[in-house]
């Protein structure tokens, strides 16, 4: 049995700088991150020219929210 499917997530936390594992669970349409840490905003806005040790960190971190529909960074 599963509950009702999320439209959006918000998360706004000016210290956080890596994605709560609790979003695994979540399957919004659209993931909001709000003032976010200025290292997980980067880490997000990964370019394939980064180093192979942040591009390791945003594979972790994109896993988390792989499921959801659109992630938008403001």
């Amino acid at each position: 049995m599963t509950g009702p499917a999320l439209d959006t997530v918000e998360l706004s936390d000016p210290d956080m700088q890596t994605l709560p594992e609790y979003l695994s669970g979540l399957t919004p349409r659209i993931m909001r991150l709000k003032r976010c840490h200025q290292k997980l905003r980067d880490l997000l806005s990964l370019l394939p020219s980064m180093p192979s040790s942040a591009q390791l960190e945003y594979r972790a971190e994109m896993d988390k929210i792989k499921h959801c529909g659109k992630l938008v960074v403001l």
